[in-house]
C-alpha cells in the first residue's frame, strides 16, 4: 500500500512538471486519476465546471472489494490562483470491509462525505493540476455495527482500524 501511495505521489509531482503547453485558459471539463474516496478508491473522476468556482463530478474506481462510485460538487475559492482551496460535498462509497478468508464479511458502504482540499496548477498549463484533499466520511450505523461484529469475533484479526478522516490524491487533465 505504501508503494502505491509513493508511486501516485510521484505521478502527481510529474503531472505538474510535464504535460505543459503555453495557455492561460481554464478547461470546463477535466479528467482526474487518483486514489481516495472521491476517486471511488483507485480510479478516475470526471469533473464539469459550469462556472469557474463550481465543479460537479462523478467518480468510479476499485475499492479493494469491487467498484466504488461517488458524485458531488466542489466550490473552488480562487480558481485563477496557482493554489486553489476547495470545499466539497459528495455521496457515494465511504467505507469498505475486506476480510481475507471470511469473504462473507466483505462489503462496501455508501454515505455522505465532506472535503477540504487544494488544487496545485501546472505552471505552464493551468488546465492541468494535482489535488490533495482531506475527507470527512459520515459512515452509516450499518458500517459501525458490522465493524463492531468483526471486533467481537475471536476468529478475526483486525490489522487496521478506520481513521475518522480520509486523504485523496489526484492528477487532473483539462480537456
Amino acid at each position: 500500500m505504501k508503494r502505491i501511495a509513493l508511486i501516485t505521489f510521484a505521478c502527481i509531482i510529474f503531472g505538474n512538471i510535464s504535460f505543459s503547453q503555453e495557455t492561460s485558459d481554464e478547461s470546463n471539463v477535466n479528467i482526474g486519476l487518483g486514489f481516495g474516496l472521491d476517486y471511488g478508491g483507485f480510479g478516475g473522476r470526471l469533473s464539469l465546471l459550469p462556472t469557474q468556482n463550481i465543479a460537479l463530478f462523478g467518480a468510479l474506481g476499485y475499492n479493494l472489494n469491487g467498484a466504488g462510485f461517488n458524485a458531488g460538487a466542489q466550490y473552488r475559492f480562487s480558481p485563477d490562483k496557482p493554489i486553489c482551496p476547495t470545499l466539497g460535498a459528495f455521496y457515494g462509497y465511504n467505507a469498505v470491509i475486506v476480510v481475507q478468508g471470511a469473504e462473507h464479511y466483505n462489503k462496501t458502504y455508501y454515505g455522505p462525505n465532506f472535503s477540504f482540499g487544494l488544487e496545485f496548477k501546472a505552471k505552464r498549463n493551468p488546465k492541468n493540476f494535482s489535488s490533495i484533499e482531506l475527507i470527512l466520511p459520515l459512515r452509516s450505523d450499518e458500517y459501525s455495527k458490522d465493524f463492531k461484529a468483526l471486533e467481537d469475533d475471536p476468529l478475526i484479526e483486525i490489522k487496521s482500524k478506520p481513521l475518522p478522516i480520509a486523504i485523496s490524491f489526484g492528477i487532473h487533465f483539462g480537456l
